[in-house]
């Protein structure tokens, strides 16, 4: 009963910090938008090619 529950607190803790890495993630992609307007929409066309 233990080992599952520390099981499971440790796939929250996974989680939370995914959580953490994306929205730093989007932030960090919010900002470049904004100081680098012309070169993000090159940059997603680019993207946006390979795929």
């Amino acid at each position: 009963m233990l080992q599952s529950r520390r099981r499971h607190r440790g796939l929250l803790r996974q989680l939370w910090g995914l959580a953490l890495v994306a929205l730093a993630a989007y932030f960090v992609w919010r900002l470049l938008n904004l100081a680098f307007p012309d070169r993000m929409q090159t940059l997603i066309a680019a993207i946006r090619g390979l795929l």
